[in-house]
């Protein structure tokens, strides 16, 4: 998604998005972004935004896009290269900030960069969702083994070689 009061920016943006292959979402303004954030229900996969809007600026729809989801990418780009204005961008989780003027080439290592990020975050997250379930496999047949290796200390100390060759043939299995 582009978000953009200036529709000269969300045409160019759009034809040198769309010449590599990405679709593109317009919006003039942070209110019709949120509209079509939730009207397209997941279906976006980074966000464009200037800062300098009327009414609803780029830091502000930042932070409205943040309450509703903390992974989506989202790029803020403006002319004004301020340091506090950086500052407030990146304290509002903003994953990436260029400065006007910037070429197609530019905007796309950005991309690059935050689609790279976002799968990285993706797959950890699922990682850490599966583990447990690993663990859980895991720790079942190694207690087996453990409560069998005991049970054979107890059946050599007792001389019992014959329940000892059984529990070591189960723990081998």
């Amino acid at each position: 998604m582009v978000v953009d009061d200036e529709k000269v920016q969300i045409e160019s943006l759009r034809r040198g998005l769309r010449s590599r292959r990405f679709d593109v979402v317009e919006a003039l303004n942070g209110d019709e972004a949120m509209k079509c954030l939730n009207d397209e229900n997941g279906s976006i996969d980074m966000v464009i935004t200037d800062y300098a809007m009327p009414g609803m600026n780029g830091i502000d729809l930042l932070r409205k896009i943040r309450e509703k989801n903390n992974a989506l990418p989202v790029i803020m780009m403006t002319a004004y290269g301020e340091k506090d204005l950086v500052i407030d961008a990146m304290r509002n989780s903003c994953d990436s900030f260029i400065e006007k003027p910037f070429t197609l080439e530019m905007l796309m290592n950005e991309i690059d960069r935050n689609m790279l990020k976002a799968m990285e975050n993706k797959n950890s997250r699922e990682l850490s969702q599966v583990i447990p379930e690993f663990v859980h496999q895991i720790n079942n047949p190694l207690f087996s083994i453990s409560a069998g290796a005991e049970l054979a200390i107890c059946d050599l100390e007792r001389d019992n070689t014959d329940a000892l060759r059984d529990r070591m043939t189960r723990i081998i299995k």
